[in-house]
Formats: structure tokens, sequence, C-alpha cells
């Protein structure tokens, strides 16, 4: 957090504010953090980038706002750029939406960097995330906030103390329960899943950071150059995957950590990486 101290002269009396504003996307107060995410995903369509800008600062000050709107244009320009981070640094490492009510019940969502993802879950929310990136249909985002949030399971399995505990306390992924979720999603205020799926953003940019060998960074292409399409199908990667006997069948496979999968698949692509260059391939 930044301190900021505010210093206001009406009629020749001094009034003094002082203030903490967030620094990160991690500091950003939780009752906030849905506003902040529809504001960030606002195109240049919908709002400039400076009107985006000052919103940022207003709701990251929201409790001092009578002061905050008493400041100039010039002094709350000069203030602006403390809130670029909002825009150019997505780096959340925990969720803030941790536990999300609807209809009554709990759904309980991804531990901080998808830590506790299995691969089969990961495989269809990702693509609903793909096809929300390039078409914003809300129907995308209500299935991806349908795959990654669940009750707790039920059993000692889903107990953290208990020595059969699976690592997450979710209930397991079932496909055929999202249509169902899907109609529950669908009563949240927006900004929730625009929260959702910023932190499924967040997180998979560190995902393809950790294991660069599965997710080679696109290649640079000039003005005359068509830009390849990287896009792929995780169906057709599990279709691969599952008769391997590495990953002992596909139930077992799809119950497995999304890490688990990319940390031994990366493995793999360095060792035949590494052959390749040893023996001149």
């Amino acid at each position: 957090m930044k301190n900021i101290r505010i210093e206001i002269e009406i009629n020749k009396k001094l009034n003094v504010t002082e203030l903490q504003l967030p620094e990160c996307w991690d500091e950003v107060p939780s009752e906030v953090y849905p506003q902040l995410c529809s504001l960030y995903l606002k195109t240049a369509e919908q709002m400039s980038i400076f009107d985006k800008t000052v919103r940022a600062f207003i709701l990251l000050t929201l409790p001092h706002y009578e002061t905050i709107k008493s400041l100039t244009g010039e002094e709350l320009y000069d203030l602006l750029p403390l809130v670029d981070w909002v825009f150019n640094k997505l780096d959340l490492s925990k969720n803030p939406l941790g536990i999300i009510r609807v209809a009554g019940l709990e759904f309980h969502g991804p531990e901080a960097e998808m830590e506790n993802l299995r691969f089969a879950e990961w495989c269809v929310a990702d693509t609903h995330f793909i096809n929300y990136s390039r078409s914003a249909n809300i129907n995308d985002l209500e299935m991806l906030a349908a795959c990654i949030y669940r009750p707790v399971g039920v059993g000692s399995d889903y107990l953290i103390t208990s020595p059969t505990y699976r690592g997450d306390i979710r209930e397991k992924f079932n496909d055929q329960l999202l249509p169902i979720r899907k109609k529950l999603m669908s009563t949240l205020d927006p900004a929730l899943l625009h929260g959702i799926y910023l932190f499924f953003a967040s997180s998979k940019h560190k995902i393809i950071g950790l294991y660069q060998e599965f997710f080679p960074p696109p290649k640079q292409t000039s003005q005359s150059t068509p830009v390849d399409d990287h896009s792929f199908s995780w169906f057709d990667i599990y279709d691969d995957l599952r008769g391997d006997p590495k990953f002992g069948g596909p139930d077992k496979l799809e119950d497995e950590f999304l890490h688990t999968v990319l940390a031994s698949i990366e493995r793999s692509k360095k060792t035949m990486k590494d052959l390749k260059s040893k023996y001149k391939i």
C-alpha cells in the first residue's frame, strides 16, 4: 500500500486527508475487486483509457470520495499514474473470490495460481475462457464459473485434517452438472463473473510462464507475415494423453492435478529437445 497525504485549503482552513492506495491487484479490497475487474474489461469503444483510469482511482479511494471530488483537474491528473498498474500489471497471486454465494449455497473457487485445478476441469474451463476472450459472450463466462466453482465435497477426502484428504475441498468435477450449475451462475452480478475471469487470466499467464516448452512464446511476425494461429484443442491433448500409461488411463488423467500433467509434459519436451540437439536430429 502507498501512503498518500492530500492537503486541501477550504475557506482558509487546511483539510488534511491521509489514505492508503493499493499498489497491486492483491491489495485491492474484496468489495471493490469485482467493479475494478468490470472497469478493466471495458473496451476502447466503451470507455477511453483516461476515463477508465479516473474511475479506477475513485474506486480505490472510495472511502475518501468527498476529498477526491474536491481536487482540481490538475491535482487529480498528477495522481492518476499511481493506478497505472491496474491496466498494465495483472498479477493476482491469490483468489479474491475464494467463496461465492449463489441461491443460498456456497461455491468454492480455485486456490492461488489454480494449484488445486484438475486436468479435466481445466480443459473445459480454459475452452470457455478462450471463447469469452474472442466473443465476449456472457454464456462462456457463466460456464467458466460453473466449471471451477463447486460446493464442498462430502466425506473425509474433502477434510483438510483427514489423512485421505485429496488436496481440494471442492467436490469432484462432473461435466454432467454444468448445465444446472450454469443456470445458477447466470444469476450472479456480471461484475463477479468478470472477477472470476480476471483471476483465471492472471493465473493462466503465470502457468504459461512456468511451462514454456509446452507454451512456447509466439513467433515475431512482420506486417506482411500472417500471424500464426496458436490455438489448439485441449480435448485433442486429452485424447493424446489418455492412452499414456504414465497417467493411468482416462479416469486418473481427468482427476490429476493440472500442474502435475503440465510438469510431466514439460519434462518430456525438454528431454526430447535435448536429445535432438545432442544428436543433431
